[in-house]
């Protein structure tokens, strides 16, 4: 057989098996809309139409226990009368407590000016957007591969296929969540990172994913370990600007009420606002796994529990999922560090 001719097979075949396989994930995760479940997107558009429009606070107890409380079953949601508009059902879907820093509040003022149906498409086309920005960011600017080998190569096409088809990202889309544009927003700092971009061009995607999330902040003990202060002081600037932005444009009673009454009840193997259990079959992390293992099963919102735990001592397993994500932290930092000190010695050796 020849070789050359096998290669060019393979580089005809590529690009037609990446469509046949993207566009039933466009269709399952896009065109039928109406059949995702959109758990999170609710409390996002919620959140946004209490606090722009009505000028309350999503944190408050009262104003949760009011939204959560209200299921499916033919009631009304107290959102109706803020989202609807002439010609379309409002929205009737349960409403989970808002959990994110009042600072993210910020970025979800767009949904406070759109309708509840209007918001969900533009989730939806956002999220598929940002799916196909990480596929060509991660595999073109960081790992370096040609836009031809990502279509006509075995390897990179199987990358992004492996991205686009992991169970993290088709349950990002359907519970019209943030997850994806947060990994955009790394994958831009990873990028300014790796080929020594000004400063502010990490600093900025970094201190956005952090505003959307709270664990993005360890990259900035990464950044101390990789001697980039400047980047990492831009970082804490820009947080501390997002943080007072929030304070006085904000209503003011929303830091009192997420510092009384959301971050008490978060952490690890804990129930946020008593509501969103850490055994859901979504919560594929460390802590999730420990939770199963120690709490009674719950993997789905509405699901009763099937079972008593494995393990019932959940302070032993909070204790246990504190230290294994310290050790994976401890781990990861050592190995900047470590590649840090290596590099310092490649430089040495090269000057002398």
């Amino acid at each position: 057989m020849n070789p050359q001719s096998d290669d060019n097979a393979s580089r005809t075949i590529l690009p037609w098996l990446l469509v046949f396989l993207y566009f039933p994930f466009l269709y399952y995760f896009g065109a039928k809309l109406s059949s995702l479940t959109y758990v999170d997107y609710p409390s996002f558009y919620s959140a946004a139409q209490l606090t722009f429009r009505e000028g309350r606070s999503p944190y408050d107890p009262n104003v949760l226990s009011d939204a959560a409380g209200k299921s499916l079953a033919g009631r009304e949601s107290p959102l109706s009368a803020a989202s609807a508009v002439p010609g379309e059902t409002p929205t009737n879907q349960r409403i989970y407590p808002y959990l994110y820093p009042p600072p993210s509040l910020l970025l979800f003022y767009p949904l406070s000016h759109v309708s509840y149906d209007m918001g969900k498409v533009a989730v939806l086309v956002l999220n598929h957007a940002c799916l196909l920005l990480v596929v060509y960011v991660f595999l073109v600017k960081i790992l370096g591969f040609a836009p031809r080998q990502v279509l006509c190569e075995v390897l990179p096409a199987a990358l992004a296929l492996y991205i686009i088809y992991s169970r993290g990202v088709s349950s990002t889309i359907e519970l019209g969540q943030v997850n994806l544009l947060v990994l955009v927003l790394l994958c831009g700092a990873w990028w300014a990172w790796k080929y020594d971009r000004p400063d502010w061009m990490l600093a900025l995607p970094l201190a956005l994913a952090c505003v959307f999330k709270i664990y993005p902040v360890l990259f900035i003990a990464l950044l101390v370990m990789r001697r980039k202060f400047v980047a990492a002081g831009m970082v804490v600037a820009l947080l501390l600007l997002a943080g007072g932005l929030s304070w006085v444009l904000l209503p003011h009673a929303l830091w009192h009420d997420w510092l009384a009454n959301v971050a008490p009840s978060c952490g690890y193997l804990r129930s946020p606002m008593g509501r969103i259990p850490p055994t859901l079959g979504t919560n594929v992390g460390i802590a999730g796994f420990v939770a199963r293992l120690f709490l009674p099963p719950l993997v789905r919102m509405e699901d009763p529990r099937i079972g008593p735990a494995l393990f019932p001592h959940p302070v032993i397993g909070r204790a246990l999922a504190f230290l294994l994500v310290m050790m994976a932290t401890v781990a990861t930092l050592w190995a900047a560090y470590r590649s840090t000190r290596r590099g310092e010695k490649l430089t040495i050796r090269g000057l002398a």
